[in-house]
């Protein structure tokens, strides 16, 4: 059997400082000729989102990496297969007996006390 190459579906780094973007503005002056605009404005740097495969993408704000879905827990996924990867549950002993024990099918019903029974 090969040996699993586990990884998460992603990472996230915050990014410190802000960054420059253009942004262009379109709008009609009076005669309806279409006129553009370009400034720079200055913002937060956003994240950056890594993935295993080696690509990796800057999303500019947390609203962005909720729209996107990465703001949900991240997936363990075997790079081999690319299928989801559960690790195996591990119990403490303590959990385990407490599991036998508490959600047992067995119910025992109690016995009567010995004066009480019945005897024939």
């Amino acid at each position: 059997m090969a040996d699993q190459d586990i990884k998460p579906c992603w990472e996230i780094e915050e990014l410190e400082g802000e960054v420059e973007r253009m942004v262009i503005d379109y709008s009609n002056d009076k005669d309806g000729v279409s006129q553009r605009s370009e400034k720079m404005v200055k913002e937060p740097a956003g994240y950056m989102v890594y993935f295993p495969q080696g690509h990796s993408i800057r999303v500019r704000n947390a609203a962005d990496l909720e729209e996107m879905g990465l703001t949900n827990d991240v997936r363990l996924i075997d790079m081999n297969t690319g299928e989801p990867f559960e690790p195996p549950q591990t119990m403490s002993l303590k959990q385990h007996v407490a599991s036998v024990t508490t959600g047992s099918p067995r119910k025992r019903t109690p016995k009567a006390p010995v004066d009480e029974r019945d005897e024939t």
